[in-house]
């Protein structure tokens, strides 16, 4: 028997701006994950994961902002590209321009469950509309180290669920941070005083002043598409139903707490 728990961490990749010479929402939308692909996920993970269509759940503090998720479209994607001079000249089902292929890598830190699963399927999705994508699956430090070149062309990466978010993540994207991640901070660098917004935003008491700002924020990370949304993590229980009656997950999902165990 499994149960789950929305444990509300993001799984999302971030393509950068100057790959394929694209305006970043457009490259976004190239590898906006689609229907099938939303079902070959669940089919990966093991129906533990939940749709994505926000930066975060909607049911996170400040986080139920409007908007109209990004669909999928690949005759579309392909258009994009062609647009932009990007054809398969040769034949063999990667798109060229100048002479120069349309090839890269997806960067990730391995370890985590399922996530080298999530980046092939991702890669996979990518070479259906011309675009010769690898997988690079790195240890901790070397991912960090390789996100801080800001040489990659798509990274793979997930927020902090609960209960860090979308505290954590926000005040993360500030593009003026000595210490910050490399890939949240996209979120702002094309915003004037970027770095302003998360410093008054951070010493703000009044609630509809966060939520203006929030509102700021989450939209035009969306607008812009600044980062193709995948899914929600779970934390899983998985158990004897033989000898256990149930499990009632603690409000900080990863947290193991042994009174939630039922036993029959």
């Amino acid at each position: 028997m499994t149960f789950c728990a929305q444990d509300g961490a993001l799984h999302h990749v971030r393509v950068q701006s100057h790959y394929c010479e694209l305006d970043c929402p457009l490259a976004c939308s190239c590898n906006q994950p689609g229907k099938n692909y939303r079902q070959e996920y669940r089919l990966i993970e093991y129906q533990v994961q939940a749709k994505a269509d926000h930066m975060f759940d909607p049911s996170m503090p400040f986080s139920d902002v409007e908007i109209a998720p990004h669909a999928y479209d690949k005759e579309k994607a392909k258009s994009i590209l062609e647009n932009a001079r990007w054809v398969d000249t040769d034949g063999d089902g990667i798109r060229e321009k100048d002479g120069v292929r349309l090839a890269g890598e997806i960067v990730y830190r391995k370890g985590g469950a399922i996530v080298d699963d999530i980046a092939l399927a991702l890669s996979a999705q990518l070479n259906e509309i011309g675009m010769a994508i690898k997988v690079r699956g790195m240890e901790m430090t070397a991912y960090f180290a390789e996100l801080r070149k800001r040489g990659f062309a798509i990274a793979f990466s997930t927020t902090y669920g609960i209960a860090y978010d979308p505290y954590t993540s926000i005040t993360n994207m500030n593009p003026d941070a000595q210490m910050r991640d490399e890939v949240l901070v996209q979120a702002l660098l094309s915003v004037k005083n970027g770095g302003e917004l998360i410093r008054s935003l951070n010493a703000a008491v009044d609630e509809e002043e966060i939520r203006k700002k929030y509102d700021l924020i989450l939209n035009h990370i969306h607008d812009q598409a600044i980062f193709v949304l995948i899914s929600y993590t779970k934390e899983v229980a998985v158990y004897n139903r033989n000898k256990i009656g149930g499990y009632a997950f603690h409000s900080y999902p990863e947290y193991c707490d042994v009174r939630g165990i039922r036993l029959k």
